[in-house]
């Protein structure tokens, strides 16, 4: 479970800075800098690609996400956050479970 939740997380706040970031690539890391996820929009489209211990695992590829004709993404503000905190597990064979992302 905590191996799938950290992804998960890493990649809603990524593309939430992303959207944020229309005219540059937002870059994104782990808090141990393994992984790195780089967003960024081009000709109106949000995409991504990712990189585990600097090698490319997932190339830059499209989110599915588009601004309509008339609107211009544009950076209306960047917003990051941090947590490093324990939760207990009521289930499972890891009864405590680290929850540590950016």
């Amino acid at each position: 479970m905590k191996k799938t939740m950290m992804p998960l997380k890493l990649l809603l706040v990524a593309i939430s800075a992303a959207v944020a970031s229309a005219d540059s690539a937002e870059i994104l890391q782990s808090p141990n800098q393994k992984i790195e996820i780089a967003l960024n929009i081009e000709e109106g489209a949000l995409g991504y690609s990712v990189k585990l211990s600097g090698k490319g695992i997932i190339s830059r590829s499209a989110l599915g996400l588009k601004a309509d004709a008339e609107a211009t993404l544009k950076v209306t503000g960047i917003s990051r956050s941090s947590e490093d905190k324990t939760w207990t597990s009521i289930w499972g064979s890891n009864r405590e479970i680290r929850d540590h992302y950016n």
